[in-house]
């Protein structure tokens, strides 16, 4: 339970870093919400909506690995 708790903690923080657009995406992502809903709540388009969520998601899983979380 700890150890769900410290990762809860670091996707916070580490959500905190990213560029204020990638976070939004990702958050819903996160949230299940799928490519075409995000774009459709930000009025984005498709191919922004896609990029947000793949190079967030890439920064997000960066930033946790220099937590020491591997998966």
């Amino acid at each position: 339970m700890l150890e769900s708790m410290e990762l809860g903690m670091d996707i916070r923080e580490s959500l905190s870093i990213l560029a204020p657009d990638r976070r939004r995406a990702v958050q819903a992502h996160l949230m299940g919400f799928d490519v075409r809903e995000i774009m459709e709540i930000r009025g984005w388009s498709y191919n922004r909506a896609r990029n947000l969520i793949a190079r967030g998601m890439a920064d997000l899983r960066r930033e946790l690995e220099k937590r020491g979380f591997h998966g």
